[in-house]
């Protein structure tokens, strides 16, 4: 007994010191739930049950951070990012579900938009978020923001419409996760529509391109191929492109479109 003891003693001091389990995933979801018609609810909870399987998959020790309800704020949301205590070995997610615009004045060479908080009506741009975490230098970071990216003119920004937004093998998951989110450095950044356009979701499914993403990591990490997140963000287009085909057919009269754009910047 005093030998088995021993030994499970030493594989805890082994994994405790390895560099994966060093490494810490620091979230910060961020919804407008107080809408209930754009689904930025089930975005949430969707995107906490990801980040806890990404936790269980690596073993990095999670920082979460949820803003909702009153404390779906601008002043929420920089203190949140400024109080990031990030190591070099940290992964940063910050994931934003809600309403979101441009305008024209907003520099042309961005093509990520403006966040709009709707306690405060008043928007930030999502270059804000990408600026204080870059500066904080983590591993890997992956910003993310499913939202308008429409124009609006400047005398009613941010008053804006009001619109549409098997079982796998384990020991398989556990390594692409830990590809995916060990392995990998450099900065994500990812808006669910290219400048001009709408977002859509309802309440009961989410953002279409929340949904359309997490269905492609999934499949990703449960693939026996080598995990990609070139791959995931891809397919998550493809997925939202059928999406959006099938509705065209469906109501003809009403036709809609939604370009996902990303930036990849890894290694």
């Amino acid at each position: 007994m005093s030998i088995i003891k021993n030994i499970i003693i030493a594989l805890l001091v082994i994994l405790s010191t390895s560099p994966g389990y060093a490494a810490k995933l620091h979230s910060i979801l961020i919804g407008d739930t107080a809408d209930t018609g754009i689904g930025a609810f089930t975005d949430i909870r969707n995107m906490k049950r990801q980040i806890q399987t990404i936790e269980r998959m690596t073993g990095m020790t999670v920082r979460e951070k949820n803003l909702s309800g009153k404390t779906f704020t601008i002043k929420d949301s920089l203190n949140a990012l400024k109080k990031l205590n990030i190591g070099n070995d940290d992964v940063v997610i910050f994931y934003y579900s809600g309403h979101g615009y441009r305008t024209e004045n907003k520099d042309p060479i961005s093509p990520w938009p403006v966040l709009f908080f709707s306690w405060e009506e008043d928007g930030m741009s999502l270059d804000t978020a990408v600026d204080i975490i870059k500066s904080k230098n983590p591993r890997l970071t992956i910003i993310m923001a499913d939202c308008c990216n429409s124009y609006l003119p400047e005398t009613l920004a941010p008053l804006f419409k009001v619109g549409a937004k098997a079982v796998p093998d384990l020991s398989t998951m556990v390594d692409n996760y830990k590809k995916l989110f060990l392995k990998t450095s450099g900065l994500i950044i990812v808006a669910s529509s290219e400048v001009g356009e709408y977002s859509y979701g309802n309440r009961i499914e989410g953002g279409l391109y929340t949904t359309a993403w997490l269905s492609s990591l999934r499949d990703e990490v449960t693939s026996d191929e080598e995990p990609s997140w070139e791959h995931i963000f891809a397919t998550s287009i493809k997925n939202i492109h059928k999406d959006i085909e099938s509705y065209n057919k469906t109501f003809p009269d009403d036709q809609i479109t939604q370009m996902p754009i990303y930036s990849l910047e890894i290694k």
